[in-house]
């Protein structure tokens, strides 16, 4: 499904359900005799109620009139509004096909043919004919993130970050432990020496993490009880 609009129309079946938008499908096509002879009554009503379209062009024309649905399978809607960056195309999931060659029995040309396009998958051309009709000719910036490849380089990388990060805050940790003892130290109340105040900041924080490691457990512990408990029941 083809249209200029950004609204919601992700089902065929919710096009009967509004009043704002027309549509159209190509007449004596292989998609119209599939929901012609669909058991879904309401696949034949949208036959029935839509424009009927002379060719691909017509539908084009339509949709950039405004407030029109063209109806058509995904690669031909791909290929003709892969330039049409006001258009949006949905994929509503129905009446998926594949397309093959009928031959005879014991046709000549199966041997050919077979290995014709064995050769092709083996040199990569039919996903340089894809990537060029359907990709890289397309001027509409349609991604909404990298697609790049987590390689060994990236994850490397990642772990690198993870380190250094985790280097930092201990270095930060370490300087705030300086830090607190420092000023122990210097307060009129402690008079034990900068070692000693050191370690019993040392103790503190020993105790501050021991802590949080025994409400993690106890949290884990609970989580684990309820769950079982919930099996049980």
């Amino acid at each position: 499904v083809s249209t200029q609009s950004t609204g919601a129309i992700s089902t065929l079946e919710g096009l009967l359900e509004q009043e704002v938008y027309t549509w159209g499908i190509i007449e004596d096509r292989n998609l119209e005799s599939l929901m012609l002879t669909n058991d879904n009554p309401a696949f034949q009503e949208l036959v029935a109620r839509a424009v009927h379209l002379r060719d691909v062009e017509h539908g084009i024309e339509m949709v950039d009139q405004g407030q029109f649905v063209f109806i058509d399978e995904s690669s031909v809607l791909t290929f003709n509004f892969q330039d049409d960056c006001n258009s949006l195309q949905t994929n509503t999931g129905k009446f998926s096909n594949e397309w093959a060659f009928g031959l005879q029995p014991n046709s000549p040309y199966r041997t050919a043919i077979n290995r014709m396009f064995l050769d092709y998958r083996q040199q990569s051309f039919l996903s340089e004919v894809w990537g060029k009709w359907y990709s890289s000719s397309s001027t509409c910036q349609t991604s909404v993130g990298s697609d790049i490849k987590f390689n060994v380089e990236i994850l490397a990388g990642l772990y690198y970050l993870f380190f250094i990060g985790t280097g930092v805050s201990f270095v930060f940790v370490v300087l705030e432990t300086l830090y607190a003892a420092a000023e122990d130290n210097a307060a009129t109340r402690y008079k034990k020496g900068f070692l000693a105040c050191l370690g019993s900041r040392l103790a503190l924080k020993r105790r501050e993490i021991w802590a949080e490691w025994m409400k993690c457990g106890r949290m884990g512990r609970r989580r684990k009880i309820s769950t079982e408990t919930n099996r049980s029941l």
